[in-house]
């Protein structure tokens, strides 16, 4: 069982293990990949590209996993970096099996605005209570303040 202060994030191995467990993942993927392009004439390719997607899919679950838990508070930019190092990882793969001519930088913009379009929506989803209830509040504020002053009005007019 892990001590409550580790979980807390509050040392420096904390951010040190987020590092280390968002980075981990992605060098699995960069050094499978590099294992995929020797056997790019393979006739049983697709399948090895399943294969490898399922192995990166449990070194993510198992990188997110370890920020929360050794990480703790940490993991709010360990999360990050690990989806970032993960499309890093993937470019070399991806130019070289797939024949794209784009650089770095367009790929990851490219990636982002996939990114963006895909979840866009549901991200902008889960925010929208935090936005309503700040409407709400702000709108209450003035309301309040209005009747305040329309009371204060009232009452130098009564006297």
């Amino acid at each position: 069982m892990l001590p409550i202060s580790l979980l807390g994030g509050g040392s420096f191995s904390g951010p040190a293990l987020t590092l280390l467990a968002a980075l981990a993942p992605a060098l699995f993927a960069w050094w499978s990949g590099g294992q995929l392009l020797r056997e790019r004439d393979d006739p049983a390719l697709p399948e090895l590209l399943a294969s490898r997607r399922r192995a990166n899919v449990r070194a993510i679950a198992i990188g997110v996993v370890a920020m929360i838990m050794l990480g703790g508070a940490s993991a709010g930019w360990g999360i990050p970096l690990l989806i970032a190092a993960m499309i890093a990882a993937a470019y070399p793969l991806r130019t070289r099996l797939l024949g794209e001519t784009w650089g770095f930088a367009a790929y990851l913009w490219h990636t982002a605005r996939s990114i963006a379009a895909g979840f866009g929506f549901w991200i902008a989803l889960a925010y929208a209570p935090i936005v309503v209830r700040l409407v709400m509040t702000q709108a209450g504020a003035e309301r309040n303040g209005m009747m305040r002053s329309a009371w204060w009005a009232a009452l130098q007019t009564v006297r």
